[in-house]
């Protein structure tokens, strides 16, 4: 929008106002009034008249301190101020003082005033280079522009997100001139992971999980705030067997990380490093402006995946009330009918095979009721716990294996979608364990943390490796995780069986003291 401009106007009073407002400064300033032929000085305070060599420069034409081979780009910038199409004028001319010494300069100016056949102009001089840094940041917010575009088209196709995490990777170069840039995600409470790098998907540095308390990420993480430091040559050289090969040990290593923010909530770094020089200012506002941009890209995304998930729920759901409704309802009768019919059978052997039905029955009706109660999204606050410990007493029980449920924290805090998936991650991880692990005892842990809830599963059986049946259904759960935005560790236990871990975040994460990653 065109700010408004007074026409006519009346010079006196815009001299005025000139002399009032930068009469003072120590920045060259004039007033001029531009016609067709040329531009006569209005006023001129003394930092201009000191950089012209002459005054009082105040009814002088301005085209006499003009350089006479400096003429390109004049004519055209008078000729659009004049006819109305620009108001701001932003160039750099020469001017020859009365010495005979060249006088070149950065010209910003902008009309404070308009008529029919003139334009008035209040025009500032600034040091050589500031034009070519002005131009440089407006090249570099263009191209802030197209590496955005690339990336929303990206996110659009669906496109894979180690891909996307490499092309966020590879766009930063075409902001910053940087050695290498890396995107770390938080992988647990307190932990980042290495997501991606810009050397390829298949860096063996990718994967590397690095603690946020204490270290150069907590001010990111944390804070939210943009940190940049310096590593010594000498410090670098110390682990050189530990660091990529490109990696100068020889120089100073500079590195700036920013955070990646989508709405409330931090979904990890990006971080950057090059040897040449530190990061200005301006590039960090740029690496900021990036990762904003990166993480609402990726927040939109994550909205069209909730809506997704959202029509899913309400297809669960109906699915859910079909089968509590009619099929569990119609295996119920059939069973109670067996009930009446199976010790009538005289036949010892048939006997014997109708119960062994009827307890399979029994048992595909039970089985059904945990898929049900996985499908059912309305399990309240204060009977989570209890179906909590109800699904897995009841599948441990039915194997003879021992159970413990211990469940700490503010367990209110969770949400209702939340509590289901939680529900439904136990119910698979002790199924899990009942039919592949051949294990005696079977124990949960639930903490809820400020911003995480934490679920750990143990029991004592064969563990992981020796499992084929349980790797698909443990695949499962990591999936579960993945959609969430959490994570998912699977492990054999110290002293045998298995150990999982799941964890998903709440909100903003402020990460507790856990180890996600062991």
């Amino acid at each position: 929008m065109r700010a408004a401009i007074p026409a006519p106007y009346e010079a006196d009073r815009l001299v005025e106002g000139f002399d009032r407002l930068y009469g003072g400064s120590r920045l060259p300033c004039l007033l001029a009034e531009m016609r067709a032929p040329g531009s006569t000085i209005l006023a001129a305070n003394a930092e201009m008249e000191q950089t012209l060599r002459a005054g009082p420069l105040a009814g002088r034409w301005l085209g006499d301190f003009r350089d006479p081979d400096d003429v390109v780009g004049a004519d055209a910038i008078r000729e659009r101020l004049l006819g109305g199409t620009m108001d701001l004028v932003g160039t750099t001319r020469r001017y020859l003082l009365p010495d005979g010494t060249l006088h070149e300069t950065d010209v910003f100016g902008v009309v404070v005033a308009r008529a029919p056949d003139a334009v008035v102009c209040m025009l500032r001089f600034a040091p050589p280079g500031r034009m070519a840094w002005l131009r440089s940041g407006i090249r570099a917010r263009d191209r802030l522009l197209v590496v955005l575009s690339e990336l929303r088209e990206a996110l659009l196709r669906g496109d894979a997100e180690p891909e996307l995490l490499e092309l966020i990777c590879h766009n930063v170069s075409l902001l910053v001139p940087v050695d290498h840039a890396g995107v770390l995600t938080l992988d647990g409470p307190d932990t980042l992971r290495l997501a991606a790098v810009d050397r390829g998907t298949d860096d063996s540095a990718i994967g590397n999980c690095f603690p946020v308390q204490g270290s150069e990420y907590d001010q990111v993480i944390n804070a939210r705030q943009t940190h940049r430091y310096e590593v010594g040559a000498e410090f670098l050289a110390r682990f050189a067997d530990q660091l990529p090969p490109d990696v100068d040990v020889t120089r100073t290593m500079f590195v700036a990380v920013t955070p990646l923010l989508s709405s409330a909530r931090t979904l990890g770094a990006l971080a950057v490093r090059r040897t040449s020089h530190e990061f200005s200012e301006f590039e960090l506002e740029l690496l900021e402006s990036y990762a904003r941009e990166v993480g609402e890209s990726f927040g939109l995304a994550e909205l069209r995946r909730d809506a997704e998930r959202l029509r899913m729920l309400e297809v669960r759901e109906q699915i859910g009330r079909n089968l509590h409704d009619e099929v569990t309802q119609d295996l119920i009768a059939v069973r109670l009918g067996m009930l009446h019919v199976v010790p009538q059978v005289a036949d010892p052997a048939i006997r014997a095979d109708l119960e062994r039905s009827l307890e399979g029955l029994g048992d595909a009706t039970r089985r059904l009721r945990d898929v049900i109660a996985g499908l059912d999204e309305t399990t309240s606050a204060g009977d989570f716990v209890d179906v909590l410990r109800s699904i897995t007493s009841s599948k441990a029980e039915r194997a003879l294996i021992e159970w413990d449920v211990e469940v700490k924290g503010p367990v209110g805090r969770l949400r209702d979608d939340e509590r289901a998936e939680l529900l439904r991650v136990v119910n698979e991880a002790v199924s899990n364990t009942v039919r592949h692990a051949h294990a005696s005892r079977v124990e949960v842990h639930l903490t809820v943390f400020d911003a995480w809830v934490v679920l750990i599963v143990v029991d004592d059986g064969v563990g992981v490796g020796t499992a084929a049946g349980r790797r698909s259904g443990l695949a499962n759960l990591e999936a579960r995780a993945d959609a969430r935005h959490g994570g998912c560790r699977i492990v054999d236990g110290q002293t045998g069986g298995l150990r999982l871990r799941w964890w998903i975040p709440l909100g903003d994460p402020a990460p507790p003291e856990v180890d996600a990653c062991s």
